[in-house]
């Protein structure tokens, strides 16, 4: 199964997107994104709290810091 996350940086700017097999992420996991990007998650944002907003499906949002 795949999952997709939007990443977002704390001041609110777009960080990519992120298509992975692993859909339990939490505070303090890092990631790879694509262009090889280093990022730690600080906060998650599950679909059922933006799903309002999203145009395309999406599994969250997961705010990041690069590493």
């Amino acid at each position: 199964m795949s999952y997709r996350f939007e990443l977002k940086l704390a001041d609110g700017d777009d960080a990519g997107r992120l298509e992975t097999s692993e859909g339990n992420w939490q505070v303090g996991d890092t990631l790879i994104a694509h262009g090889n990007v280093h990022y730690r998650v600080t906060a998650v944002v599950p679909v059922e709290r933006i799903a309002e907003f999203v145009e395309e499906p999406t599994n969250g949002v997961l705010e990041v810091e690069p590493l």
